[in-house]
């Protein structure tokens, strides 16, 4: 589970979102986001309207999507999956 935590650089302080990840067994951390410095969070956080946002992996199911359709990516699955007694494909 992700929490923050503050970090101290030369004298000021940072804030991240962190999760804590197991690797080669040991707990390591891993920065998720940089939130940056307290003033500039308080600043971000008290702004009206929705803040901004950046999505990046809906291009990718989009582009996916689209090949799935031009090859009739259903219809082939269906023809490989074998159907019970009534013809009917498992659910």
């Amino acid at each position: 589970m992700p929490s923050i935590v503050a970090k101290t650089v030369p004298g000021r302080k940072y804030y991240q979102i962190v999760e804590s990840r197991r690797v080669h067994g040991r707990p390591r951390s891993f920065v998720l986001a940089h939130l940056g410095r307290p003033e500039t969070l308080l600043a971000r956080v008290q702004q009206p309207g929705p803040g901004r946002f950046r999505s990046v992996a809906h291009g990718a199911v989009a582009a996916l999507w689209g090949q799935a359709t031009a090859l009739d990516l259903a219809a082939l699955i269906d023809a490989r999956v074998p159907r019970d007694r009534r013809g009917r494909l498992p659910i």
